[in-house]
């Protein structure tokens, strides 16, 4: 998404739409010839099947389903090996379901969105490129609203980052607590004592497909 966006990002708003409407257009010009291609290839394909027609080629037709077929298998036994699984499939396509590590970024990215704080930043970029009197670039509004969300921290709530956790007296603690006591030894805390910290999310995250 960043590489697709990124030719965008330095416009003005009037520019990004030209800009746009000329790759849309280039888009769907391109897919026309696509479909036309596709539309004759399977027309004359079905044509060569039927003994009725002056285009009929057994050997042909038999060829490209063979090929077809075997192609599909192919991508089918692919897909299964990465965890994916298949609700329907035909000659030439199959209608695939994702596993659930395909969703983690999407979820992470989803429940991070929803906090009121980003919920709010979003809000506001949006309605700063909405406006008709905006002659700025989105690189530009998005640094100028992400600048007053930094400066102006006084208007944020962060507690809905925050947890609360109580320091646990065991072995592992003990020893971390061991090796940081040269640098940090005013800051351990008495077993018991309760202590907050703030949440953050990797960007990446593991799963045993990759």
């Amino acid at each position: 998404m960043a590489k697709i966006l990124d030719p965008f990002i330095n416009l003005s708003y009037d520019n990004f739409i030209k800009k746009y409407s000329s790759v849309c257009f280039t888009y769907d010009s391109l897919n026309s010839k696509q479909k036309v291609i596709k539309l004759y290839m399977n027309s004359f394909y079905g044509v060569t099947g039927r003994s009725d027609s002056p285009f009929y080629e057994l050997g042909l037709a038999g060829g490209v389903t063979s090929a077809g077929q075997e192609n599909i298998k192919l991508v089918a036994n692919y897909i299964k090996k990465k965890g994916f699984g298949i609700k329907y499939g035909d000659t030439d396509s199959l209608y695939l379901t994702c596993p659930d590590f395909c969703y983690e970024k999407c979820d992470l990215a989803y429940n991070n969105g929803k906090s009121q704080l980003f919920k709010t930043i979003g809000e506001r970029i949006m309605d700063n490129v909405r406006d008709i009197n905006n002659d700025r670039s989105l690189h530009d509004i998005i640094e100028d609203v992400l600048r007053d969300t930094i400066t102006n921290t006084k208007q944020w709530d962060f507690e809905q980052f925050i947890e609360t956790e109580a320091y646990v007296n065991n072995k592992c603690v003990q020893r971390f607590m061991g090796r940081m006591k040269g640098e940090y030894e005013n800051r351990i805390l008495v077993p018991g004592e309760r202590f907050s910290f703030v949440v953050t999310y990797p960007e990446t995250t593991f799963d045993l497909y990759s």
